[in-house]
């Protein structure tokens, strides 16, 4: 099977959750004999040296990136409130990587084109036109429930009702490729049934993100008096519900238990983040290893109330063998058990009482940990993974004619 998989950012260095979850992928693919190009647009945002990638990629038969500048302009920005369309689709919009792609397709005959995220659809046209191949959407979230949440979250009038604007049009957008599909490789069962309520009626199959066992390591040691907390401070899901838990949890946890500490990770703060922290809370910045920063700590602290998919820090805390404690909204697509392989909070004191009680019990966080690392390995295998979707891409129909007639 020839496959040519299509990335909003060159998935490298392998960090974070988006990487993780194509790198396996593809890794998983090629060990069931895929050959796999990879082609990208290597973003201002999420820039990448390609000359820094090392011999991690050799399951790729070739790998390649067209430089686009994506950066928010405020001007772009409200000179697109006049149009009907997406901003977060309209800054992936390149003529170049259009170009790059047509190219790759004269050149190659694929049996498959492999659409990691949504945004990917936005070149759907150049593909039916010089391609006969199946297209495959792995969908690693429902793109616009992201936005809606952070909607519903915001309390700032003008913000909330610029993100539910955001949230619509990606809405419309993600409606409307659903007939240039052969089939959606879904991220979880929940991600899977809202594309169904949405209107999409073609093939389908869900594949969560896939973890490699061998590389995750469980720490010897357990320390029940340092919790964390590690994501990107630039999507703004992880630093409302971060911003949450320091305004209306952590005040009675350091009233409670003064020798707790709180460490957080994650590149791109807002300004003056760490000026505002309380005691007892120290933030590391952007981290050269995220595995060794979760396994420092007692547990990871995930305060999530927006976002969508599945994430995937929770799944390597828990393939660590850490205890996570974290909402219903963060454990969409992970199907743990609270109290055997997870903790769930939902509140303010929720969140107060799971910290107390894993303080209280470090046998309860080793065996919490254990249960929830070998979850992980009988969920999330990456082999696994890769071999339902290799299955399936095995007997799905293409299309036979394009029907999209534009990029955007």
């Amino acid at each position: 099977m020839r496959i040519l998989e299509l990335t909003k950012k060159f998935p490298y260095p392998i960090n974070d959750g988006e990487s993780i979850a194509i790198y396996n992928l593809a890794k998983g693919l090629h060990e069931l004999g895929a050959i796999i190009d990879l082609l990208s647009i290597n973003t201002s945002k999420h820039f990448t040296d390609l000359s820094t990638v090392n011999g991690d990629f050799s399951h790729y038969n070739s790998f390649n990136a067209v430089y686009h500048n994506n950066d928010v302009k405020y001007s772009g920005a409200f000179v697109n409130l006049f149009s009907s369309q997406s901003y977060h689709v309209e800054r992936l919009h390149s003529l170049d990587f259009a170009r790059a792609l047509e190219q790759v397709l004269k050149a190659n005959d694929y049996d498959v084109i492999l659409l990691e995220t949504v945004y990917m659809a936005l070149y759907t046209p150049v593909i039916r036109k010089w391609s006969k191949a199946k297209i495959c959407l792995r969908a690693h979230n429902i793109e616009y429930e992201i936005w809606k949440r952070c909607s519903d979250e915001e309390s700032n009038i003008a913000k909330s009702w610029y993100l539910k604007v955001c949230a619509n049009r990606l809405k419309k957008f993600e409606m409307t490729h659903f007939k240039d599909y052969d089939c959606i490789a879904a991220i979880s069962q929940k991600d899977l049934d809202t594309f169904e309520q949405l209107g999409y009626t073609g093939d389908s199959v869900v594949i969560p993100v896939g973890l490699d066992d061998e590389k995750y390591t469980p720490s010897a040691s357990v320390n029940t008096k340092t919790f964390g907390f590690i994501g990107s401070l630039d999507w703004m899901p992880n630093l409302q519900g971060l911003q949450w838990f320091l305004n209306e949890v952590w005040p009675e946890i350091h009233r409670k238990y003064p020798d707790i500490e709180f460490h957080i990770a994650g590149k791109n703060a807002p300004l003056n983040f760490e000026v505002n922290l309380d005691q007892n809370i120290v933030y590391h910045g952007e981290v050269d290893c995220a595995m060794d920063f979760i396994k420092t700590h007692s547990a990871l602290v995930v305060p999530l109330f927006s976002g969508s998919g599945i994430r995937v820090k929770i799944l390597e805390a828990m393939a660590l063998g850490k205890t996570v404690i974290t909402t219903d909204i963060g454990l969409e697509g992970i199907d743990a058990e609270h109290a055997k392989n997870v903790l769930v909070a939902n509140s303010a004191k929720n969140f107060v009482d799971a910290v107390g009680l894993l303080k209280k019990d470090s046998q309860l966080l080793v065996s919490i940990g254990d249960e929830a690392r070998h979850f992980i390995g009988q969920q999330f295998n990456y082999r696994n993974v890769a071999n339902k979707l290799f299955s399936k891409l095995q007997n799905s129909t293409p299309s036979i004619e394009s029907k999209s007639t534009s990029i955007v």
